[in-house]
């Protein structure tokens, strides 16, 4: 590392500048900062990892960024780094700026140097957050307590503060018990009952925290029941975060095996019914001979694990149930792609149908590689055996095709080369089943097995072993709508000149996508509409004496109708 005496000038910058303003999207114009070493001032922080060293920060508008940790200095497993407490202002922070294409809001600041950061005032520390009672019953109050603490000065006042189903916001005094233990008690409720609930505090020089800081995307919160727990109640998570009701809590609970070792080597999936929610995957069990259609009851902790919640622990018999075997699967839930996208952590659309059997239906693929270039990886580019698909909605999300043993491939490893069946743009399937994940930042399907495909309909001649068309045919068309670009495929049964074009409403030549001589077989081709106005186009192909003619309506999301 270059040393202080050669630090380049800091160019002023404001969060507005990178971030569209009061949110974490970028703009589009934050891809110039990349590798500049900036100033940002007068920004608080939230979302601290005392494990990495990391936290995010914010404006009075709530625009956000987050803080890297490239610099080791900064980086708490190797330096013992101390990152500010939560709502801490910061006179300002310096750094260089690293844009990514997924995660962390796709762009990060980094700090290098020791005095990169400078902490203006520390709020009082509030930790260790839990409430007494796991499953909360009609009638029971509940006791939460917290460790708040002042580094600088003393704790003048802490609240818990709570509503009742999404109602006005209430407040508890919290009383000090013993050195820096706070507790407040929340009063019993009614039955089916659902209680969030934050903690304020305030110090002797008026500054103030809150956790979770932002309360908006994240309450601790709990269900009031006369019945036992489900799993829909142990996944369900309404504030954006994805954390459950009972993390860090013993719980017992039953359900449906829907994918087993035979599956993934790793991973085995517990289901109660369908729906949101119903679905989760149980940490331990590996050893243990479970199949799919075993009804069991597992004991285990809550927790999450990159983002995706499981039951931990469960690794002997005597934490699990085998209640019956050869019951019937839960059907899998038909969602849309839109649903889970390629949306971040607690998404909730997404999050609602993490652990859950799904299907999609009628979908194309729409990239072979989902991060990065076709083929295995290498030159540059990565390939972990993901595709991305799309269907009716025209919104990709991934499908993951390395995780089991597939007939189905993207070509993420040269031994696959004469492996069948490998997946190209435009590849259709009736639709396309397995276990909703989140792994690596991503919410992505992963099928089980062969079966989950269904209605395989290879569009590229590579694919068709060689099987002609019999006859002329442009088709409409996929997805429809689309954002920003759609698959048109045709096909020709003899060699031909093929000349594909796009039309305004006054017939004037929009685009020409393909003008070449093609041999024969069935084709499928990319038309991106970025850059073309809103309005009614038209697609024309001729090829030989065939011409055909399909009416499309560009609308940014773009729809194309069959004429």
């Amino acid at each position: 590392m270059i040393g202080i005496q050669d630090r380049p000038q800091a160019v002023e910058l404001t969060l507005d500048s990178l971030k569209v303003t009061g949110t974490d999207d970028n703009k589009a114009i934050s891809e110039k900062w990349e590798g500049v070493y900036v100033i940002i001032r007068n920004v608080s922080t939230f979302d601290r990892n005392s494990g990495t060293g990391s936290f995010r920060i914010q404006d009075g508008n709530g625009t956000k960024l987050s803080m890297g940790t490239k610099s080791d200095y900064f980086y708490s497993p190797v330096s013992g780094y101390v990152p500010p407490t939560d709502g801490s202002i910061l006179n300002y922070i310096r750094g260089y700026i690293e844009t990514r294409s997924s995660g962390s809001g796709g762009i990060t600041l980094n700090p290098a140097y020791p005095d990169d950061i400078e902490v203006g005032t520390f709020p009082p520390v509030i930790s260790n957050i839990t409430r007494d009672i796991v499953e909360v019953g009609y009638g029971q109050p509940v006791t939460v307590s917290s460790f708040i603490k002042d580094v600088d000065g003393s704790v003048v006042s802490a609240k818990l503060k709570y509503r009742v189903n999404g109602s006005s916001i209430q407040e508890i005094d919290m009383t000090n018990v013993s050195d820096s233990t706070f507790i407040g008690v929340i009063p019993a409720q009614n039955d089916s009952s659902i209680v969030d609930y934050f903690i304020w505090a305030i110090d002797n020089e008026n500054n103030e925290s809150q956790n979770p800081s932002d309360t908006s995307s994240n309450r601790y919160f709990y269900f009031v029941l006369d019945h036992p727990i489900t799993i829909q109640h142990i996944q369900y998570s309404p504030y954006g975060s994805g954390f459950s009701a009972y993390n860090g809590f013993e719980i017992t609970v039953s359900g449906i095996v829907t994918c087993d070792t035979t599956d993934f080597a790793s991973y085995i999936f517990i289901q109660n019914g369908d729906g949101p929610w119903s679905g989760i995957r149980v940490n331990g069990t590996e050893t243990l001979i479970l199949r799919k259609g075993d009804l069991v009851e597992v004991t285990g902790v809550v927790g999450e694990s990159f983002s995706l919640t499981q039951i931990f622990g469960i690794d002997d018999p005597s934490q699990f149930n085998l209640i019956s075997t050869g019951n019937t699967i839960p059907a899998a839930s038909e969602i849309s792609t839109s649903e889970t996208g390629t949306f971040g952590s607690g998404t909730i659309s997404a999050e609602q149908w993490e652990g859950v059997l799904v299907k999609y239906s009628n979908i194309f693929v729409t990239d072979e590689n989902a991060d990065g270039n076709p083929g295995p990886t290498g030159n540059g580019s990565s390939n972990f055996g993901e595709i991305f698909i799309a269907d009716g909605s025209g919104i990709n999300t991934r499908v993951n095709l390395d995780d089991s043993q597939l007939s189905y491939h993207n070509f993420y490893d040269s031994s696959l080369v004469d492996q069948p069946i490998r997946l190209l743009v435009g590849d259709q399937f009736e639709s396309l089943s397995g276990i909703l994940l989140y792994t690596f930042g991503n919410y992505k399907l992963d099928p089980r097995s062969d079966d989950d495909f269904s209605g395989y309909i290879p569009v590229s001649v590579e694919n068709q072993n060689n099987t002609l068309p019999e006859k002329f045919e442009l088709n409409q068309n996929y997805p429809n709508p689309f954002n920003p670009s759609t698959i048109i495929t045709f096909s020709i049964p003899i060699e031909s000149k093929v000349v594909l074009k796009i039309f305004n409403i006054l017939g004037e030549e929009v685009k020409t996508i393909v003008n070449e001589i093609k041999t024969a077989g069935k084709y499928s081709v990319t038309f991106d509409a970025s850059g073309i106005s809103t309005g009614i186009y038209f697609y024309n192909l001729s090829a030989g004496e065939f011409n055909q003619v399909r009416k499309n309506d560009i609308i940014k999301i773009a729809t194309f109708v069959a004429s």
